[in-house]
């Protein structure tokens, strides 16, 4: 397996683009395709939107980003020149985020639910919370029992 930290810093990834060509999966054997010929590239740093009617594969096309469903057809999504299916897969799952359209908020402290890992200082979650005007209302609510 290959770590994508590990790459990054041994410059073999170079741009961390994202790229499914002519994609074809299916939920279950017996069951239709669910994406049929799905092609596209992301490029290393853009922030998409995946929208679209319900039915058109946007879950699909999430689950097999990140290798929860395999692919029936086509080319393997690829992270550069890199299947993704040689990248460990901690590392594929935790090098990109998912923005669900059903918000929730799970137990625990601000900071559990937004960074669960504990990988960021008390700054660098403030920061983000600067970036996303949320600052002032986690300050406003932040007592004994709501903490960051």
């Amino acid at each position: 397996m290959i770590n994508l930290k590990t790459f990054k810093r041994q410059s073999c990834i170079k741009r961390d683009n994202i790229v499914p060509q002519n994609l074809q999966i299916k939920q279950r054997k017996g069951l239709d395709q669910v994406l049929q010929g799905c092609s596209f590239t992301i490029k290393g740093g853009e922030r998409v939107g995946c929208v679209g009617r319900t039915g058109a594969g946007k879950s699909s096309v999430i689950q097999v980003i990140f290798r929860m469903v395999p692919v029936e057809y086509g080319s393997l999504v690829m992270i550069d020149d890199i299947d993704i299916k040689r990248i460990c897969l901690n590392t594929v799952r935790n090098s990109m985020s998912i923005i669900s359209q059903m918000p929730c908020v799970f137990n625990g402290t601000v900071r559990r639910n937004l960074y669960p890992l504990d990988e960021y200082s008390e700054d660098q979650i403030w920061q983000s919370l600067k970036q996303t005007n949320l600052e002032e209302i986690i300050k406003k609510y932040q007592t004994d029992q709501i903490q960051i």
